[in-house]
């Protein structure tokens, strides 16, 4: 399981960001996976860090720039869904974020394909990102709700349930991630109130979505920064600002 908060500001010039990501990935801590690199290729720029458990390598997290376009794309997964068809033929959901951010479509076109195609993947939340010099569109995608939709700007929290059902973690922590940005606007201590809020241990429960979709051992997974038990939790945290 994982979790992200996104701020998104396309009109108020006072504050000298246009986007604030923050991104805790839950995995085993066994799991095969590469540092992020920087990939060139062209006039396209991308940074990711690589799965490579599966013959199909994916990430959960990536961004790119081409020109004057900045694309993020973050992938999550949501269990308890039941997935229709038999799952050796369904497709890895982590190419999504990579091929996202190497798109010429834009946001609108690529996530409108993506929902048409959605139930030939394992269950996902797809969030997405276009930054352009004047303006800042984010959509969410996801299969457990076979639609896709357009956010406002401001603050927003995802994690492994449908955009209209949110886990109690996330909107406790959103509430915080908002809390942080209106105190630490322009500071320089905006990345350490950040850094600790993804390493937030309160557990958040009870909560009866994270339970439909975990079973006996949700409260394991009711807190921001998980450690579910030695082999799994919180691995990898990442700060993206714009």
């Amino acid at each position: 399981m994982c979790i992200t908060f996104l701020f998104t500001n396309s009109n108020d010039s006072s504050f000298k960001y246009k986007l604030i990501l923050i991104n805790n990935r839950d995995e085993y801590f066994s799991r095969k996976t590469l540092k992020a690199e920087v990939h060139k290729e062209d006039d396209l720029i991308q940074v990711f860090g690589t799965d490579v458990e599966t013959k199909v390598r994916g990430t959960w997290l990536a961004i790119s720039r081409r020109d004057d376009t900045i694309r993020i794309g973050n992938l999550l997964n949501v269990p308890g869904e039941i997935v229709k068809g038999r799952k050796e033929d369904l497709r890895g959901r982590g190419p999504i974020a990579i091929e996202y951010v190497q798109t010429n479509e834009d946001i609108e076109s690529y996530n409108k394909k993506l929902c048409a195609d959605c139930t030939a993947y394992n269950s996902f939340n797809f969030l997405s990102v276009e930054i352009k010099p004047c303006d800042i569109k984010t959509y969410f995608t996801s299969n457990a709700t076979q639609n896709y939709v357009e956010l406002a700007t401001g603050c927003a929290g995802f994690s492994n349930s449908p955009v209209n059902a949110p886990l109690q973690k996330v909107i406790a922590g959103n509430k915080k991630f908002h809390e942080i940005i209106q105190e630490h606007k322009n500071k320089e201590s905006m990345v350490e109130a950040l850094i600790e809020l993804l390493k937030w241990d309160e557990k958040h429960y009870p909560d009866d979505e994270l339970l439909r979709r975990r079973g006996h051992d949700a409260e394991d997974f009711s807190s921001i920064h998980v450690r579910h038990n030695q082999l799994y939790g919180t691995r990898t945290r990442t700060i993206i600002l714009i």
